[in-house]
């Protein structure tokens, strides 16, 4: 009886943890459509260039703060000290190779560029 009452506990955690990622990814997705869409369009007039820019890095920085990593360092540069430098890490290699890939392919050498030794994993 114990062992049914656990694995409805555990069956429980994974279905709300499921639901909770699921709709973080949904606001956060909801909130760079509300915010990025209507400045990309107004990207000739005035000086919102730079505001593009500011809201993709806080999108980026929210990002490894919920894959537990430093909440001031960007998601690429985590990416490009556990690629290039080994930091330590608990996502699989074929995942961070993938998105190094795909962040390689926008911007040449992305994830080098952009590491920061200022947060996050020293060298």
């Amino acid at each position: 009886m114990e062992s049914i009452f656990w694995l409805t506990r555990r069956i429980w955690s994974v279905l709300v943890l499921g639901s909770g990622v699921l709709l973080l990814i949904s606001i956060t997705s909801a909130l760079m459509g509300a915010f990025v869409v209507p400045t990309i369009f107004s990207i000739g007039t005035g000086n919102s260039g730079g505001y593009v820019k500011d809201i993709w890095l806080v999108f980026d920085k929210l990002w490894n703060a919920i894959l537990l990593g430093d909440r001031d360092e960007t998601f690429s540069s985590r990416l490009g000290k556990i690629y290039y430098h080994g930091a330590p890490t608990k996502m699989p290699s074929w995942f961070v190779h993938r998105l190094v890939w795909m962040l390689d392919k926008v911007d040449d050498n992305h994830c080098k560029k952009s590491i920061d030794w200022n947060h996050g994993w020293k060298k």
